[in-house]
């Protein structure tokens, strides 16, 4: 008897486990059943099984929700002003005729299963519905929504007065970096079309990228020096702020490729300028409210520093938010310099910052300045170069330079900056 139990207790086991295995693996085949190419491509469809939804972090605790849909399951999403996003012509299933689409306003969506992706080529089709504000485009290498590289559009940029229609930035500790990473080496120029299906083509290759949109024989932007470091990471589709322009995707497909050849291999590269300060010592964090009113730093004050050795990157140009969010209470840091002179001299450096600096020179206070977003007027985006400058009265033998460099907390474009002197005759500082 308790042998024909157990017989029956094991087969009953081994069934159960068979049911559990079949429901399973049908549950993965559904959720991960991606068509492939011929030449190599995997085509991801847009339904809500295949993409994962994570809606972006705003400022604003009243700002209207995320909205991601996809034609396929049969949802119409709204603008907020309660206007429909998508016009009464487009036939039932169908974002602008395309059944494999999605909209996706205020949040990314990642790829499921997609969190191995470095090099390799990423194809999509965009819809930009009207020349309105709006950031829509790809992240790519993500470790998480607060670390990627960042490829977007922005559809009212649509005139020769514009260089940014396109751009690409880094993402550091949720804060991006298009303050200090501007010009011709991340922004391009391309005119749009509206409610018109835009192909494009993201190649990826170490640490350079370009991006065709339309045009698959020349892009409309190369970007050879990806600030970030080139792990492997998922892919999202995004359109930033759920109060602005959001995105239409479809016909999305990767490849994964080692090192992919580019049109532009072996364009040489700028480097940092001469007279640049390449190397830094850092202290922590500390509350920029410290500042206030301060015009000499004295020595009991050193107590409440200490330092780290900090480095600019090849540009010359030090991202403070690569280490670093600037939250409330925190949002500062110090960098110093040793300067030697070999006599008594004034010098001018030359800086920029994102978002306030304070310069001091053998602790006395030499400069204040604010150059955050929309702080001079409503047209200043605080983009960082070296605008600014001050005369340093350098002393004979060794000369303290600090910079106090202050960020709003939390959803700012950038923290860090950068500094060179015009001239460094008679002067050193180890470069």
């Amino acid at each position: 008897m308790i042998k024909k139990f157990a017989k029956y207790f094991a087969g009953t086991l081994a069934l159960l486990a068979a049911l559990a295995f079949a429901l399973n693996a049908g549950q993965a085949q559904s959720a991960e059943h991606i068509a492939m190419t011929d030449d190599g491509y995997v085509m991801v469809p847009m339904d809500k099984d295949h993409w994962e939804i994570q809606p972006q972090a705003q400022r604003d605790p009243n700002a209207p929700q995320a909205q991601v849909a996809f034609a396929a399951d049969g949802d119409v999403p709204l603008d907020y002003d309660k206007n429909p996003a998508i016009p009464s012509s487009s036939p039932a299933g169908t974002y602008y005729g395309e059944k494999d689409a999605a909209w996706v306003r205020g949040a990314t969506a990642y790829i499921k299963g997609l969190d191995d992706f470095s090099d390799g080529i990423i194809e999509y089709d965009v819809l930009l519905q009207r020349p309105e504000a709006g950031f829509i485009g790809l992240v790519v290498r993500a470790i998480d929504d607060g670390n990627h590289e960042r490829f977007f559009m922005r559809p009212h940029h649509n005139t020769d007065s514009w260089d940014d229609s396109i751009q690409y930035t880094p993402v550091y500790n949720q804060l991006q970096s298009w303050q200090l990473y501007t010009g011709e080496l991340y922004n391009s120029f391309f005119r749009y079309t509206y409610e018109d299906w835009i192909h494009c083509k993201l190649v990826l290759s170490g640490n350079s990228a370009e991006w065709f949109i339309r045009d698959m024989t020349k892009p409309a932007q190369y970007a050879p020096d990806l600030k970030r470091e080139t792990p492997a990471g998922k892919v999202g589709l995004y359109a930033l702020n759920p109060d602005r322009l959001g995105g239409l995707f479809a016909n999305v497909k990767y490849k994964k490729m080692d090192k992919p050849p580019l049109m532009n291999d072996g364009v040489e590269l700028p480097t940092a300028p001469p007279g640049n300060i390449n190397t830094w010592e850092r202290s922590e964090p500390f509350d920029e409210a410290w500042l206030k009113n301060k015009i000499m730093i004295m020595p009991a004050d050193e107590s409440m520093f200490t330092w780290t050795e900090f480095a600019a990157d090849r540009l010359g140009i030090f991202a403070i938010h690569k280490l670093f969010t600037p939250v409330k209470e925190k949002n500062s840091v110090f960098i110093k310099k040793e300067i030697m002179s070999d006599r008594d001299q004034v010098k001018i450096l030359q800086f920029g910052y994102s978002d306030r600096a304070n310069v001091f020179l053998n602790g006395a206070l030499q400069y204040i300045g604010d150059n955050t977003y929309r702080s001079r007027n409503r047209a200043f985006l605080g983009t960082a170069g070296y605008y600014d400058q001050v005369a340093l009265d350098l002393k004979k033998g060794k000369n303290d330079l600090r910079i106090a460099v202050s960020a709003e907390a939390l959803f700012t474009a950038s923290w860090g900056g950068m500094a060179k002197f015009a001239d460094t005759t008679g002067i050193s500082f180890d470069e």
